[in-house]
Parts: C-alpha cells; sequence; structure tokens
C-alpha cells in the first residue's frame, strides 16, 4: 500500500511539485537536438563572422558580473553579478525575470521576483560549512540543454552549485551542491582562487582546479557527482589552462 501511494503521489502531485521527476519529453528533446546540431552546422560555417552594429544593450542593474551565458533556444542572458545574485533578463527588452542568490536561492530585494511566495528554498542556508556565501561566482554554464536546462554555477572558493528551473520567478530549486576542489578548515584564504572548465560534447566532465592544492586536476562526472580521475601537473599550471 504505501508503495502504491507513493506511485500515485508521483504521477499526480508529485508531477505538479517536482516536474523534473517526469519522464524528458522524447520529441522535445528530439527537435532542441536538431536545433543544436543546426547551430553547431552554422557556427561551423562562419569563417570570419563580425558583429557591425549592436545589437541589444541590457542594463542588469549590477555594479559589476562576473559570469554572463546565454539561454541555448530563447533569448534569454542569464548573469552573476560581484555579490552572488544570479539575474535572467529577456534579451528582446531587458525586463528582469527572475532574480536569486546563488548559494540560497533568496530573492534579490527589490527586484519583481522578491515578490515571489516562499516555496522552502529561501529558508535554506548557504552550502558546504567550507564555502563561503559571499565568494565571487566566476563561471556559469548551462547544462541537460535538450531536457531540463540546469545552471551550473562555479565560485572562487571552489563551491558548485546546480539549479533547476531558475528561469520561473521564485521557482528556483537547488538540484545539486558540492566543493569541487579542497581547500582549507577552518576556511582560510585561498591564494589560488578555483577555475572550472566543462566539456561540449561527450559525457558531462567538469575539470576544477584550484585551492589549497593548485596542482591537483579533478575530474568530476556531473551524473554522478564523483571524481573520476585527479591528475598532477606543476604548481598553477592547470589554471593558466582553465
Amino acid at each position: 500500500a504505501p508503495s502504491r501511494q507513493a506511485s500515485a503521489w508521483r504521477e499526480l502531485d508529485g508531477v505538479k511539485l517536482c516536474p523534473w521527476t517526469q519522464p524528458p519529453d522524447a520529441l522535445r528533446k528530439a527537435q532542441r537536438l536538431r536545433e543544436m546540431e543546426a547551430a553547431r552546422l552554422r557556427c561551423r560555417g562562419a569563417h570570419s563572422p563580425k558583429i557591425r552594429e549592436q545589437v541589444n544593450a541590457i542594463e542588469t542593474g549590477a555594479d559589476a558580473l562576473t559570469a554572463v551565458v546565454f539561454h541555448s533556444f530563447h533569448l534569454l542572458l542569464i548573469s552573476v553579478d560581484g555579490k552572488g545574485y544570479v539575474r535572467v533578463n529577456n534579451g528582446a527588452d531587458g525586463n528582469l525575470l527572475n532574480a536569486f542568490h546563488v548559494s540560497n536561492g533568496a530573492p534579490l530585494t527589490g527586484s519583481s521576483s522578491s515578490s515571489a511566495p516562499d516555496y522552502g528554498q529561501q529558508q535554506v542556508s548557504s552550502f558546504g560549512p567550507a564555502a563561503s556565501s559571499s565568494a565571487t561566482v566566476t563561471f556559469a554554464r548551462q547544462l541537460n540543454e535538450a531536457e531540463s536546462n540546469l545552471l551550473l554555477t562555479g565560485a572562487a572558493d571552489g563551491a558548485v552549485r546546480i539549479w533547476r528551473a531558475y528561469l520561473n520567478q521564485g521557482l528556483q530549486r537547488m538540484a545539486a551542491a558540492w566543493q569541487a576542489v579542497p581547500i582549507r578548515q577552518p576556511p582560510t584564504p585561498v591564494r589560488q582562487a578555483a577555475a572550472f572548465a566543462l566539456t561540449s560534447c561527450g559525457p558531462p566532465l567538469l575539470y576544477a582546479a584550484g585551492g589549497c592544492h593548485p596542482d591537483l586536476l579533478q575530474v568530476w562526472d556531473l551524473a554522478s557527482e564523483h571524481v573520476m580521475q585527479q591528475v598532477t601537473g606543476s604548481r598553477g599550471a592547470y589554471l593558466a589552462v582553465l
């Protein structure tokens, strides 16, 4: 009986509250994969692309931006400022669609998204005993573009966070978070800030280096959130490459 009740919850209320638990839409995934391949072919055919005119200008309201990424299928700009706030702006008119802090999902005070209902995520403290909520986000990329479209961020202290439903006002949820590079306990000023790189094809792998062991390159499998390999090199060499 409990298993049947759990199954019914997943099929009814569970899917409404957690839409990522339902199977991916095969037709939409196939269509997006075709669009991604068509975009790659267009890029390969552009031998000397030039932007002759300013396409658009977006005022984010932030003092400084530390990471920027464009949505794969919509005219949306995702940016992160120096205080760790993620902003999602409409690329056509610049309107702010959502804004939250990368460490705990708290809405940006004074933004339109700050009036969103409290779904519980805002009460979660910053991730990790060693991670600093004030650490600068230096890396932002999209994951699972053909399916659920997740946002991955990497901070200078080595903390990696993955957010889902980040495009929707007040509905952002932290899907995963971990420390990608080793840092000292208790936390001390890190001499070498973390650097990241993400594979563009093949299995989803995250390369991370820095922290208290800048001579180590950590290769993370994003599917299992486990370190696949640790490569030793000269001190700081991987930071220069990444």
